[in-house]
């Protein structure tokens, strides 16, 4: 099936998909979020190989850290745009941190204390600013606190977003998370975090939602994974909810495939994982970010609405996860071609303030 949507994919765009090998980018990051990152293996060809995927993952300043002692690697075109890489984000670091002191100041003027989610939270595991760049703010708000934090939100001046739609902490125990939140500091402002067992839970989610397209939240998870404290409580983070743990577990099983230490980590029958997890996931490594695509395009273009709705072919992981099946030792037979038939469906079909209201298939 994933051969299927690749062939869909070229012959409607009407050129050549260059391929890329993930299988490097992972070999390339391995241990790359460690005080001491391992010696990288990689050759100059194969970091050159690697290059587009890990800058567009957010992945390149790592990769620079994990290459950085190698001087023929350093020094190649590719090593050097790694490097730039870093001094980017390690600059778009410090305004983003502003931001976020800038947003909570305004909402809990407003009588509104949020969490802080992903992003921030993921980067402070890494050993320094700007190895782990985040593009938005993420902030988690009951449901009675969205509209007036909008509000407080749209009355700011303008920079980086802020994310106030966060679907991957609706667990069993919302009530719980919020109560075992904590505090850190930002500079002198103090942030309210989610529990090292939620937030550990709540990037798993988040990147099976995805498919796992994203190399560096592979390396959140492992950065997470290896940072737990003795005290961690993974009956907590792995979720009552029998579907959810799957789901954690299996997103965690997948940072083996980048050198994550996870002998203390519960996986049960995700101790060895369907190979067509891992393969799903690589194969999203290698494609563009879903948020570069093209805008679909009015449907009195018929031609020109099917080149781009066929770059949103869907993993076989997250077709398995937007339609709530269960993880098996194999992907769903024909789940990719329903996925994408459905979404069509609905966008030929219904009138354009329904599309979103209407819920895809369950299993």
């Amino acid at each position: 099936m994933r051969r299927i949507g690749g062939v869909l994919q070229r012959r409607l765009r009407g050129r050549h998909v260059p391929v890329i090998d993930a299988g490097v980018a992972a070999r390339i990051l391995r241990g790359a979020w460690r005080v001491s990152p391992p010696a990288c293996e990689a050759t100059v060809d194969e970091l050159k190989m690697a290059e587009p995927l890990l800058l567009r993952s957010g992945a390149g300043a790592l990769a620079w850290r994990a290459i950085r002692e190698r001087k023929d690697l350093a020094a190649s075109k590719a090593g050097r745009r790694l490097h730039e890489s870093f001094r980017l984000h390690a600059l778009q670091h410090s305004v983003l941190e502003r931001r976020i002191a800038e947003a909570l100041a305004a909402l809990r003027g407003a009588g509104i204390d949020p969490i802080l989610i992903k992003g921030w939270d993921a980067a402070r595991l890494y050993p320094a600013p700007g190895l782990r760049p985040f593009g938005d703010v993420d902030l988690w708000l009951s449901p009675g606190e969205r509209k007036a934090a909008g509000r407080v939100i749209a009355g700011l001046a303008p920079g980086p977003v802020i994310d106030l739609d966060h679907t991957e902490t609706a667990g069993p125990d919302e009530s719980g998370m919020r109560q075992a939140a904590r505090t850190v500091m930002l500079g002198s402002t103090p942030v309210r975090v989610l529990s090292a067992e939620d937030h550990l839970g709540v990037l798993a989610v988040h990147f099976m939602k995805h498919g796992g397209w994203r190399s560096l939240w592979l390396c959140d998870l492992a950065a997470a994974v290896e940072s737990c404290p003795p005290s961690f409580d993974w009956e907590r983070c792995l979720s009552t909810d029998a579907r959810r743990r799957e789901w954690i577990q299996c997103a965690l099983s997948l940072s083996d495939l980048i050198g994550a230490d996870l002998s203390a980590v519960p996986l049960g029958r995700f101790a060895s994982p369907p190979s067509w997890i891992a393969a799903s996931m690589l194969a999203a490594w290698e494609r563009p970010n879903p948020s570069s695509l093209a805008t679909l395009p009015p449907r009195r273009r018929p031609i020109a609405l099917a080149r781009v709705a066929a770059t949103r072919w869907r993993s076989p992981l997250e077709v398995v996860y937007r339609r709530g099946l269960p993880l098996r030792d194999r992907p769903p037979r024909g789940g990719q071609a329903i996925d994408f038939g459905w979404r069509a469906l609905k966008r030929l079909a219904l009138p354009r303030r329904m599309l979103d209201r209407v819920p895809e298939p369950r299993g």
